[in-house]
């Protein structure tokens, strides 16, 4: 999953109009950004590449570009 695939994704799943720009604010920083978009985030990752995902190894991002290399990681072993 590229970067720009990836951005596209959470705007599907979450109907937040974020850009690759957003991927280095932080969670807290994100407007109108909760825990809930982070569930659907990750649901729509598994559903997209058909790998699941450890959450236990994605519980300390801080962002969504923090998000994309733990996942990019997963998803590549």
């Amino acid at each position: 999953m590229t970067e720009s695939e990836f951005v596209e994704l959470i705007v599907n799943e979450t109907g937040l109009l974020y850009v690759a720009e957003d991927l280095a604010t932080p969670f807290d920083s994100l407007n109108d950004w909760d825990s809930v978009y982070l569930m659907k985030v990750l649901t729509g990752i598994e559903s997209t590449t058909g790998n699941t995902l450890e959450m236990s190894e994605l519980i300390e991002v801080t962002s969504l570009g923090d998000l994309y290399k733990a996942v990019a990681a997963q998803v590549a072993s």
